[in-house]
């Protein structure tokens, strides 16, 4: 999924990286009914009915919500592409019906699966609250069996999960497992903003040790899980804000991470990328940092570029060019990675396009930078990505 759509960060109306530490339900437990005030479009949906029938994802979302709107598009795809295996979508608006009709009859086509307006947010309570979940737009999966089995940011990993479940592959002790890894998560970062607003060294020590305890705990609930411990290296090498960071467990996530998975050509190109970065913010946290670790670092991310993954190495170019979290930024290899992963994509992807572009304007190309901008706007065909394309063109023309 394409960065600039769905970002947790940044694709939510209300920041949600990771799962909260205490809620009333979780998954495995049966799903609540729909109490909506008005079914807007598609006719009703009602679970019960569909017991043992029907998969629903339940969508929620709202007309004022800028990552919502964007996401419907997809939404109504998904909903084409699995409608023959059962899967109902509902998207649910705490808005009144007098807001949301409007708002869907103009959509049309664009919006085509159920829409409600909920019931004074009885919906919403029975599931955005009692999961401990704060942003929109946000989804949860009800199996045949009428149980949640997923939730998250819909263009997550959505469409993957209803993969596996219509294909008879999906693990729901699995998932249950990783809902625990990514509560204990939010425990451990809840730990760290402790950390950094605490003065006192006696406790800030004994805020570290609790931090620790709880990161060697997700690394081993994680084993199996990747892309979990994929996501909790990399937030804690590169979410803003931390003033220390325990790369070490860092690097025990990434490593436990890619034995974990299948070991392919991209998962050792995602270990290399993670190396990179850990060894930047290394080279930044010991200034002033020796001959020696800069040309590692640099070798790293040299390592990254000659892979033959353009997805890994167009994140590298866009982490460099635009983290927050970095001090040290190396744009000639932004540049350099950002070439290759347009080479290796045959000039074609928009969204590569758009990293090579801005990697350019950086480095003081400008006219080039508008040309690539341009031409990434004229190939795409995904109207979540257009706005930023749009933005980006018109920051480099100003």
């Amino acid at each position: 999924m394409n960065r600039r759509i769905a970002v947790p960060a940044a694709a939510l109306c209300a920041v949600v990286t990771w799962l909260p530490a205490q809620a009333a339900k979780e998954i495995g437990d049966p799903a609540p009914s729909l109490n909506v005030g008005t079914w807007v479009k598609g006719g009703r949906a009602d679970l019960a009915a569909g017991k043992g029938k029907n998969i629903y994802v339940i969508e929620f979302w709202a007309t004022w919500c800028p990552p919502c709107l964007v996401g419907i598009p997809h939404l109504s795809e998904m909903q084409k592409k699995f409608r023959d295996k059962n899967v109902v979508f509902v998207g649910v608006s705490d808005e009144p019906a007098s807001v949301v009709e409007p708002f869907v009859k103009s959509m049309g086509t664009r919006m085509d699966y159920i829409v409600a307006s909920d019931n004074r947010g009885a919906t919403g309570r029975a599931y955005m609250d009692a999961f401990g979940i704060n942003g929109i737009p946000y989804a949860f999966v009800v199996d045949k069996n009428g149980v949640v089995t997923w939730h998250g940011h819909p263009d997550g990993d959505l469409e993957t999960v209803l993969d596996r479940i219509v294909a008879g592959k999906f693990d729901i002790k699995a998932e249950k497992e990783a809902a625990q890894a990514a509560r204990m998560a939010a425990d451990y970062f809840g730990l760290v903003e402790k950390w950094n607003v605490t003065r006192d060294q006696r406790e800030r020590e004994r805020i570290a040790q609790r931090a620790r305890q709880t990161g060697e705990a997700i690394v081993q609930k994680g084993v199996g899980r990747p892309e979990l411990l994929n996501r909790f290296s990399w937030e804690i090498m590169l979410m803003p804000g931390i003033e220390s960071r325990d790369l070490d467990l860092a690097a025990r996530a990434a490593e436990a991470a890619y034995q974990s998975g299948d070991r392919q050509p991209s998962d050792k190109a995602r270990k290399l990328m993670h190396d990179y970065f850990r060894s930047v913010q290394a080279v930044t946290a010991t200034q002033p940092a020796t001959d020696e670790a800069r040309r590692r670092s640099a070798e790293l991310g040299q390592a990254v570029v000659k892979t033959s993954e353009p997805r890994i190495i167009e994140e590298l170019a866009w982490q460099i060019l635009t983290s927050p979290a970095l001090k040290d930024r190396d744009l000639n290899l932004a540049l350099s990675a950002a070439e290759a992963a347009n080479r290796l994509t045959s000039e074609q992807d928009p969204s590569v396009l758009d990293t090579y572009a801005l990697a350019l304007f950086k480095t003081g190309k400008r006219e080039q930078a508008i040309d690539l901008a341009k031409k990434a706007l004229a190939l795409n065909k995904d109207e979540r990505l257009e706005p930023h394309l749009k933005q980006a063109l018109e920051e480099y023309q100003k």
